[in-house]
């Protein structure tokens, strides 16, 4: 009781001293400090003067001039500041003295340090003050001050320099500092400059680096031992612009002497109140000693588990206060165990509480279910049988686990993977928490232990999946991205990085929303997309979709591609959505390849409608030849054999016969021809229509097959046939070649053709037979050209053609034709005598995307193939216009026409050098030189014209077709439009004969030579 009292008093005491010497202490750091500040004021306000001086000097003109003369007559009418200048001097920016005056200066290169402090000054631009100089003629302690000369430009030209006596310097610091102090300014080498005491001693001398002493110490206030080891209190600054340094010291015995007596007075009115404390310490502590000492005995049962009940409320009310709170912190125990009780047996993780032997000596619940034993069978047992990786290792490693663990609280244990064993002595993965325990006794060890068998199970499914996702996406030609719902892009394959035009996949940037900058998404109608439009965006919208076509071009290079984007989000097991996935496939080239196959397609048509209409038209001429001259001459055959037989067979039964038989022959050759003008074109088509048309050919049809053939029309539409002759000289064919399969392959017994009533403008037909039907694999042999021949006459005229039929279920054809807005065939051979056809810049227009483009991609063998299968006189020639290859027709025209092996026109052979010879005399070949130059220049992507070839016994004209084709090379063609019977007078024999088998006009048997 009596130190708990004397204690306060004490500290009291203690505190009133300190306060004094702390008061004392920080009087003398201020006397120090303002003896120091106000030494630096006074030597500053020296210092401005010398500046302020040296800065009107360095600005007159004669002095910015570097002039010697007029220089140091300035120099010697400007008055000194006062009685310390000695001198001045003016050198220019090399260091070389331009004038001086005044006894007191000395050269800037007079040593290396001047010399530097001279570079210095000049560098800095601005006022400088050296250190100590020694004037060798008088042993003078000088100190320079400088000033930079400037030009107009304001450039450093030179210094004024003026030297100051330290000595006379020194006489004011001297005054400044009295009784005890000490006052000394240093240079920044550590020499001393100016000193309060010993002068003559200390000026000029330099101080050691590692010399003791208040002079060395950096700005501020210190404690510090002198020379002669007592303590000194020192304030010390640094002069800002010359760095001179000002420092003043005290000892600090002279200091703290006037507060020797008020300690000692302290001191002893602490003792007094000491005495005092103690007495009424006594007396306090005989009435509450006993009180207390209860209070203690109780509180040390407690502590050794002896009592579980509160104090007895005995003693002054502070105590029995106490007594109060004793026995509130026993309630609040009893609580806090209960609890701790509750939350160790409800806690999920195993808890295990081990002495220093490591014998388990509490357990939980979770423990006993996660070992799989009984709580009281774990009680008692060593941690080894449980987990024997903890105490496996040797006797030191055991102890590091242990010894080692940190004391809980607050230290957290570091986890450890451990492997356990339960009770039947499965091994289960654990991770544990070891933590030590040390409270006035033996430790003891808790582990808390955590069955992570499922965890790991997790992630080694986790691990799995992903690196089996790593592998699909790696192996996927498509571009595959998923994102989170951030739009942070966690997965790419390499084909999203080669699909948006990045060399590897490092190189993607990972957040959607720094794709705008890099690339452009435009919509199928060429709208550029905003990035909330973007495939990602609308998936983690919630949108879902597949196969939307987009438009890709990189913003740095222009690249252009074309892709197809299916994307999802992805969503959580309540639906939320939790990212979202796309995947994207270049369709560039497959577009490409679909434009030229259309194109092809249309090319196709066009010339199946252009050698359609020329079939047909030699057809009719054929027919008209045959029924006009042959048919003709084949009556005045007869004719004549009447006469003859009439006058000169009677009494000649021989040559009667002979006549009869003769003119037998004939009758067949009549009926034979008129049965070939008919399969040709029958003129019941032009003259009656198309059903009278079909009503003969069943006819004729089921007397030579035995086939029974019946035509069904409804609606009466065939009278708009007759508006239409191409759709009717169409349908008719696609009978004709129809009922020609059903003869050769059906086996039917009866075939039944309809015209059907459709729509406005369009008429059906539908042929049915009863036969034994076909593969559908048959259909598409590439030897079926029959059925290929129809569909694409069909297609041609704009309609659509399909083929029903099951093996022995018989055969179902169907055609639906336009009866309006068909093309018109005629159209496109049409003469325009010397000019291009009307048609030409849609038919080049039309042309650049033809067939000759999705040729460029055969091979030769390939190529020579098609062309063999192409109708008319076909040749493909390079870019320099030599004959590559030429089709069957070709050299069967050239052979028919004087030239037997197609030497002259030929694979090898120049096409233009032909037309530029055959053109010097025939403006036909000049135009075709122009025209096919245009195409092979890449001027023109298609020529046409037609021109004449006449023969001796015909007249004939042919359209040639010349276009480009993708690898430089063109395709030209020649179709025979019309042909007239007809002999040639002199004067017309006189002209070109022009062979379309080549460009060569034919003017003789013997000359093969010019324009196709």
């Amino acid at each position: 009781m009596m130190v708990a009292v004397l204690l306060p008093v004490a500290a009291l005491l203690a505190w009133v001293l300190h306060d004094d010497v702390r008061r004392a202490r920080n009087g003398a750091y201020d006397q120090v400090r303002n003896l120091a500040a106000g030494t630096a004021v006074e030597l500053g306000r020296v210092l401005g003067l010398y500046e302020s001086v040296l800065a009107q000097v360095s600005a007159r003109p004669m002095v910015r001039a570097l002039d010697p003369a007029s220089c140091e007559l300035l120099l010697s009418e400007n008055p000194s500041p006062s009685s310390d200048a000695l001198g001045f001097g003016v050198w220019d920016a090399r260091g070389k003295s331009v004038c001086q005056y005044g006894p007191g200066l000395v050269p800037l290169a007079r040593g290396s340090d001047r010399l530097e402090e001279a570079v210095a000054a000049l560098s800095s631009g601005a006022f400088a003050a050296s250190g100590v100089r020694v004037d060798d003629g008088r042993g003078r302690n000088l100190a320079a001050l400088s000033y930079p000369i400037r030009d107009e430009t304001g450039r450093n030209v030179g210094l004024l320099v003026m030297t100051i006596d330290l000595a006379s310097l020194n006489h004011q610091l001297r005054t400044a500092a009295k009784g005890h102090a000490v006052v000394t300014v240093t240079d920044r080498t550590r020499a001393v400059l100016l000193r309060s005491t010993d002068p003559s001693d200390s000026v000029g001398s330099r101080l050691a680096s590692d010399e003791p002493g208040p002079w060395g110490m950096s700005d501020g206030l210190a404690l510090a031992k002198g020379s002669d080891g007592e303590p000194w209190l020192v304030a010390s600054m640094t002069l800002p612009g010359v760095e001179w340094r000002v420092a003043a010291g005290l000892p600090e015995a002279a200091v703290l002497a006037d507060f020797g007596g008020a300690v000692r007075r302290t001191i002893a009115i602490g003792l007094g109140l000491c005495l005092l404390v103690m007495v009424l310490a006594w007396r306090l502590s005989a009435a509450i000693s006993g009180p207390v000492a209860q209070l203690q005995q109780a509180a040390g049962e407690v502590i050794a588990g002896k009592r579980l009940t509160g104090a007895r409320l005995t003693g002054p009310p502070e105590i029995r206060s106490v007594a109060q709170q004793f026995n509130r912190m026993l309630d609040a125990r009893a609580l806090s165990e209960a609890r701790r009780e509750a939350v160790f047996a409800s806690a999920l993780d195993a808890i295990l509480t081990v002495d220093e032997d490591r014998i388990i000596v509490q357990a939980n619940p979770a423990a006993a279910r996660m070992f799989g034993c009984p709580l009281d069978q774990l009680i008692g047992v060593s941690l080894k049988r449980f987990v024997p990786e903890l105490l496996r290792r040797g006797r030191a490693e055991q102890a590091a686990v242990f010894v080692e663990a940190p004391v809980a609280p607050p230290a957290t244990p570091a986890k450890r993977d451990v492997t356990a064993l339960r009770l039947d002595g499965v091994e289960f993965p654990c991770e544990a928490w070891v933590s030590r325990i040390s409270i006035d006794g033996p430790a003891t060890y808790t582990a808390i232990l955590r069955d992570i068998s499922q965890g790991k199970k997790a992630e080694e499914d986790l691990r799995a999946s992903a690196l089996k996702l790593q592998a699909a996406l790696a192996s996927m030609s498509d571009a595959v991205c998923i994102c989170d719902v951030d739009g942070r892009l966690v997965e790419i394959n390499d084909a999203f990085a080669s699909f948006h035009g990045f060399e590897k996949r490092s190189d993607c940037s990972r957040r959607l929303a720094d794709y705008p900058e890099l690339l452009d998404l435009f919509d199928r109608a060429g709208c550029l997309e905003a990035l909330a439009q973007w495939p990602l965006s609308r998936a983690l919208r919630g949108d879902a979709a597949t196969n939307v076509e987009y438009l890709l071009r990189r913003r740095d290079t222009g690249a252009q591609r074309i892709g197809i984007y299916s994307y999802a989000p992805v969503l959580t097991d309540d639906g939320a959505i939790a990212g979202a996935v796309m995947t994207a496939r270049d369709v560039s080239a497959m577009r490409e390849v679909q434009l030229d196959l259309e194109s092809s397609h249309l090319a196709l048509q066009r010339l199946i409608a252009s050698r359609d209409h020329v079939q047909e038209e030699e057809r009719k001429r054929i027919a008209r030849e045959l029924h006009d001259d042959l048919q003709q001459r084949l009556a005045a055959i007869r004719m004549g054999l009447r006469l003859v037989t009439e006058q000169y067979s009677a009494g000649q039964p021989e040559l009667s016969g002979l006549l009869a038989g003769i003119d037998g022959l004939a009758a067949e050759a009549v009926v034979s021809t008129r049965r070939i003008v008919n399969d040709l074109r029958p003129p019941m088509l032009e003259d009656l229509g198309l059903l009278p048309a079909l009503e003969a050919m069943a006819s004729q049809f089921s007397q030579q097959s035995g086939i029974a053939c019946d035509i069904d029309v409804a609606g009466g539409r065939t009278d708009e046939l007759l508006e239409s002759p191409a759709v009717a000289i169409c349908l008719y064919r696609v009978v004709q070649e129809a009922l020609n399969n059903v003869a050769k392959h059906s086996r039917a017994s009866a075939v039944r053709i309809q015209l059907g009533n459709v729509p406005a403008n369009s008429i059906s037909l539908r042929l049915r037979d009863n036969g034994r039907g076909m593969e559908s694999v048959n259909r598409r042999k590439p030897e079926s050209f029959g059925i290929l021949g129809m569909r694409e006459r069909v297609r041609a005229h704009g309609g659509v053609m399909h083929i029903d039929s099951m093996p022995g279920a018989g055969t179902v054809l169907d055609v639906l034709l336009p009866l309006a807005g068909a093309p018109s065939n005629a159209c496109l051979f049409e003469s325009d005598g010397e000019a291009d056809s009307p048609d030409d810049a849609a038919e080049a227009r039309l042309d650049d995307q033809v067939l000759p483009r999705l040729l460029g991609r055969a091979t030769d063998h390939t190529l020579q193939d098609v062309i063999d299968a192409i109708s008319g006189n076909v040749a493909v020639i390079d870019k320099h216009g030599t004959i590559r290859f030429v089709n069957r027709e070709w050299r069967q025209f050239a052979h028919n026409n004087g030239d037997p092996d197609a030497s002259s026109v030929g694979p090898g052979a120049s096409y233009l050098e032909v037309c530029r010879r055959s053109s010097l005399d025939d403006l036909s070949a000049l135009r075709v030189l122009r025209g096919l130059e245009a195409v092979l220049s890449e001027t023109r992507t298609a020529f046409s014209c037609e021109y004449p070839c006449h023969s001796e016994i015909e007249k004939r004209w042919f359209r040639m077709h010349a276009t480009r084709m993708i690898r430089g090379d063109a395709m030209v063609a020649h179709f025979l439009v019309r042909a007239e019977r007809h002999v040639l007078t002199r004067r017309e024999d006189s002209g070109p004969k022009v062979t379309p088998s080549s460009p060569a006009i034919v003017r003789s048997p013997k000359d093969r030579h010019g324009l196709a």
